[in-house]
Order: C-alpha cells, then sequence, then structure tokens
C-alpha cells in the first residue's frame, strides 16, 4: 500500500511539471497562430487593393492577372476562416490548461 502512495506521490509530482510545460508550449503555439494570421490579413488586405485598381483599369491586359489573383484572395480567406478557428480554440486550451495549473496543488 505504501509503495502505491509512493507511486501516486511521484506521479503528482510529475504531472504537476508537466503542466506547467504545458501552458507555455500552448502559449507559444497560439502566439505563432497569431502572429501567421496577422500576416495573412495582411496579405490578403494588399491583394485586396491590387484587385480593386485591376478592376478599375479598362482596356487594359489584366484579366489574367486579376483572375489569378481573386482565386488566390478566395483561398487566402479559406485559410484565414481555418485559422482564425485554430486561435479561438487555442485561446480555449491555453485558458484551461492556465486554470488546471492554478487548481493543482503543487
Amino acid at each position: 500500500m505504501a509503495e502505491l502512495l509512493t507511486d501516486r506521490a511521484a506521479l503528482d509530482e510529475y504531472m504537476g511539471v508537466w503542466f506547467r510545460t504545458e501552458v507555455p508550449d500552448a502559449v507559444e503555439l497560439r502566439s505563432t497562430a497569431v502572429i501567421f494570421r496577422k500576416e495573412l490579413e495582411k496579405r490578403i488586405e494588399s491583394r485586396r487593393l491590387v484587385i480593386d485598381h485591376l478592376e478599375k483599369v479598362r482596356g487594359c491586359p489584366t484579366y489574367g492577372w486579376l483572375k489569378r489573383l481573386k482565386e488566390n484572395n478566395a483561398e487566402d480567406l479559406e485559410q484565414l476562416g481555418i485559422l482564425n478557428v485554430v486561435v479561438a480554440r487555442m485561446y480555449a486550451t491555453v485558458r484551461k490548461r492556465e486554470n488546471d495549473v492554478a487548481q493543482m496543488d503543487y
């Protein structure tokens, strides 16, 4: 029985260390996703300005460029939607892990 308690204590100690290292890892991953999202938003906005300009130019052979830019922009908007979901879930995960660590008695 004493061995079981020792094993439980060792497990509790390990879990305390593990949880404390998990939170910074999750925060770092979340921060990376936020940075990538900001860069993607900048790229979308920049491309949108080029698309708007090309749509205003009439009689210029820009249709091929315009079509490709619109397709790329549509793909980036889809990626941005996915990335927004990832970032939102990472925020929830980090909050949960921070709460888990705060509730542990270590």
